[in-house]
């Protein structure tokens, strides 16, 4: 059986067929880890990145909240953050003895209840004030700052990752289907050798019988 099946090119044919198809499972499996191997870096990489993308992104729409971009609900949310802040509270308490202490020196001279003296009062209240609030939104811009170029770093790998799954998988695609052609075109060539073997034995004995039957030699 072995000897019809090499004389057809049955053999070779297989032969071809299972290089095939060793070819394919080591592309396929060549192909996976390059894969696993990306997934596990873009991981890793985004894994670092993500918690400060994060905290940033907060203080960026807390910034935002805070002009009412977000809607009055959420501007009403930012001031009750600002609100508070314990190290705004202890800012405001300096503040206000700072205050005491020069309604005390203005009273002790006289002038406590002039308006004057109410006026600057006031007028230094706000403006703490103001440089509180000043200071808090720009803190949170610094948030900000570092909220966009993170996003474009993450949107970076985003695209590199991906990009790469795509070039990959047509890689593989590509990597197959010329494995597919070579192995099918080995054992097509193959069984052309065992079909031209045949006919080539066919006609030896073909020609053996006519010389055997007109006597030539």
């Amino acid at each position: 059986m072995s000897f019809f099946s090499d004389l057809l090119g049955r053999s070779s044919a297989r032969a071809a067929t299972q290089a095939g198809e060793r070819s394919m499972a080591r592309t396929n499996e060549g192909y996976a880890t390059a894969d696993t191997a990306a997934r596990t870096g873009y991981d890793t990489a985004t894994g670092r990145l993500q918690p400060f993308a994060q905290t940033a992104g907060r203080g960026y729409n807390l910034l935002a909240d805070s002009y009412g971009v977000n809607g009055a609900d959420a501007r009403q949310r930012s001031f009750e953050t600002y609100a508070s802040d314990p190290f705004n509270a202890h800012s405001g308490a300096v503040t206000q003895n700072q205050l005491m202490n020069v309604m005390r020196t203005a009273a002790s001279r006289g002038m406590g209840n002039s308006g004057a003296t109410q006026l600057a009062m006031s007028r230094a209240g706000l403006e703490a004030q103001d440089r509180r609030i000043g200071d808090w939104r720009q803190g949170l811009g610094q948030f900000g700052n570092q909220a966009i170029p993170l996003a474009g770093t993450m949107a970076g790998m985003d695209q590199s990752y991906y990009g790469g799954v795509g070039d990959r998988a047509m890689g593989r695609a590509n990597a197959l289907n010329q494995t597919d052609i070579n192995a099918t075109m080995a054992a097509n060539n193959a069984r052309m050798a065992g079909v031209n073997n045949l006919l080539a034995g066919i006609g030896q004995i073909g020609g053996m019988a006519t010389r055997a039957a007109t006597g030539w030699r």
